[in-house]
């Protein structure tokens, strides 16, 4: 079909016989008010907003893919025989509220003004999932859940990454990654991590990587981090820093960072500062400098509310010559059992180190 104007479909598309390919040309606004079956759809260009208000169906590889404007969700998606949802948009993405949507294939949304998922919309693929952004920020609202049971699940965004509580990301088999402030050109992009974050699969980790840019928090009583290892990276600025204190909630088993801003995070029980092999095009990282690109040290809390072992070195002190030897504090403790402190476990230190342990130090 070649429409250079809107186009309206007021009642459901191959609902009584699949179609076999729906596709657009080019098309201002595209609105299908009902669900759509095909055995794919493809838009090739649009310069409005292209809505999808009831179910997209396709059972065949290239499923659907769109490039357009403006793009909004409203229906869900269903795909079988690995069929991927794939959009490229210049404006936005938005996932509608409380729709639901099960893709066989891989999932890639790019937009550069931005992706929504709205409150309650549920978003899981088999394969792998990338939303991107490249211009503005990626925003999961309350209940809202991302998840791939097959392979990686990564955000980048070039301003900030936002979870609301009650949100989940979730990689079942394989690592997640969050990229904030990627390529930023405005002096923005942070990360707000106030739902769930999940990689638990044995050796799979979780990777939050600020760049250059704003830092990243989480709410103590609604955030979480599960996962058996935890990367975090920043470099160039003091302010990308991390703020990770739902000691009650997160459960990582080893903690390694190279950042530019301080590094303060609590667990719920066991924690190891140790090695993370590298994964997914990362290289790989072994414990904690907050020094990386910066002439001053950062601070380093870890609270364990288990053991807590420190198996690899800590850095708060630049390698060249120290700092102000005030900021690059390093405070280790254990609420519960003890601190362990290896033979690999050297600390440079840009301040005072503490240790507190209510089963001792050895």
């Amino acid at each position: 079909m070649l429409f250079r104007s809107n186009i309206d479909f007021n009642a459901s598309v191959g609902q009584t016989t699949r179609l076999d390919q729906l596709r657009i040309v080019s098309v201002t606004n595209a609105t299908f008010d009902q669900a759509v079956s095909a055995e794919s759809i493809l838009q090739d260009a649009g310069s409005g907003t292209t809505t999808f208000t009831g179910m997209i169906n396709t059972n065949t590889t290239p499923g659907t893919n769109l490039t357009g404007t403006m793009l909004v969700l409203n229906g869900g998606v269903t795909s079988t025989t690995s069929g991927v949802l794939t959009a490229t948009m210049t404006n936005t993405i938005t996932v509608g509220p409380s729709t639901t949507s099960s893709v066989n294939g891989a999932v890639t949304l790019n937009a550069n003004n931005g992706i929504t998922m709205q409150t309650s919309a549920v978003l899981s693929s088999a394969a792998a999932v990338l939303f991107k952004t490249t211009s503005n920020s990626i925003t999961l609202q309350s209940a809202a859940q991302l998840s791939s049971t097959g392979a990686n699940v990564v955000l980048e965004a070039e301003d900030s990454i936002s979870l609301a509580a009650n949100s989940v990301v979730s990689a079942s088999v394989a690592d997640l990654i969050l990229c904030s402030g990627l390529d930023s050109t405005d002096g923005t992009g942070s990360m707000t991590l106030d739902g769930t974050l999940q990689a638990p699969a044995a050796g799979k980790t979780v990777t939050l990587d600020l760049n250059d840019e704003q830092g990243a928090t989480q709410n103590t009583t609604t955030g979480r981090i599960l996962a058996p290892n935890l990367r975090l990276l920043s470099n160039s600025t003091n302010s990308a820093s991390f703020s990770l204190l739902a000691g009650t909630r997160n459960d990582v088993d080893v903690i390694a960072a190279s950042t530019s801003g301080f590094v303060r995070y609590s667990d719920l029980d066991d924690l190891t500062i140790g090695s993370v092999a590298a994964s997914s095009g990362i290289a790989a990282l072994a414990g904690i400098t907050t020094v990386n690109s910066v002439t001053e040290g950062a601070a380093v809390a870890i609270t364990a509310n288990g053991s807590l072992t420190a198996n690899q070195p800590i850095r708060t002190s630049p390698s060249a010559a120290a700092g102000s030897l005030v900021v690059g504090t390093v405070d280790l403790q254990s609420t519960t059992s003890l601190i362990s402190i290896t033979d690999n476990a050297d600390i440079f230190a840009d301040g005072a180190v503490s240790f507190t342990a209510a089963g001792g130090i050895q």
